[in-house]
């Protein structure tokens, strides 16, 4: 899979790396995904919370 970022995307993550945040590009990444999923899991449970109330 290619992945485009655009150039503030990029900045963004670079920034991070050199910072010394993370480790790698992969590890900006990987902390991202996690968090988008834990967003949807929680989006989820609200929606779900909603319909039982």
């Amino acid at each position: 899979m290619i992945i485009t970022l655009t150039p503030k995307q990029e900045k963004f993550v670079l920034e991070r790396v050199q910072s010394g945040q993370y480790k790698s590009v992969d590890d900006v990444i990987e902390f991202s995904f996690q968090l988008l999923e834990e967003y949807e899991l929680q989006k989820r449970e609200d929606e779900l919370k909603q319909k039982r109330d």
